[in-house]
């Protein structure tokens, strides 16, 4: 099985330390709209509110520090679903390693035992878990001459065509129209995606 805790980002064990600090009521709470928010029965993890909820614990609990705790909160239960790890080994992952406390183990291990299978089943684990595979992209600059709007005409534009493999294998086509400044934007974004993908 793969190490959930050798394996983790930068910034992990910090993150860790902060979720040792949360009582377990909370910490509980947190974690089951993680799961849930893995399972798609919500569709995100309100940030915003947990920072206020998480106040108390520090003098300066901000949006920052508040998504690393879900970070390290989605991390830890994705890699659990990924590896298809059972609660045993769970456990033992987790008491493993020296970051997280007894309360925040125990805590974690609960509910990886209520909600683990969950997660891991196999349709739902593939539907979680599977993300697309980029097989091919093609693009090409183009000039907008006539429009029925008549809006921005003469402007450049970029099509872009993604070609992407589900969990299936089944391929499918994405074609994108972009203004030009939304393709530097999209270029950025890859980019900096890149450079997240370097530190893993």
């Amino acid at each position: 099985m793969a190490s959930i805790v050798k394996e983790a980002p930068d910034g992990y064990e910090s993150a860790v330390e902060l979720i040792n600090a949360l009582k377990q009521e909370d910490l509980t709470e947190l974690g089951s709209e993680v799961l849930q928010f893995l399972q798609y029965k919500i569709g995100a993890v309100n940030t915003e509110k947990w920072r206020q909820k998480l106040e108390g614990y520090a003098k300066e609990t901000d949006l920052q520090k508040t998504q690393n705790i879900i970070n390290a909160l989605i991390y830890t239960f994705r890699s659990a679903a990924r590896n298809r790890t059972n609660i045993e080994e769970f456990t033992a992952e987790l008491a493993s390693s020296m970051v997280f406390s007894d309360t925040t183990r125990t805590t974690l291990c609960n509910l990886w035992s209520m909600q683990g299978k969950q997660l891991m089943s196999c349709s739902l684990g593939d539907h979680v878990l599977g993300v697309g595979q980029l097989i091919d992209v093609q693009w090409k600059v183009g000039m907008a001459v006539s429009s029925d709007t008549c809006r921005q005409l003469n402007s450049p534009f970029v099509t872009l065509t993604l070609t992407v493999a589900d969990s299936g294998g089944n391929l499918k086509t994405h074609p994108l129209e972009l203004t030009m400044d939304q393709f530097r934007n999209f270029t950025n974004q890859l980019k900096e995606i890149g450079k997240v993908l370097e530190m893993v």
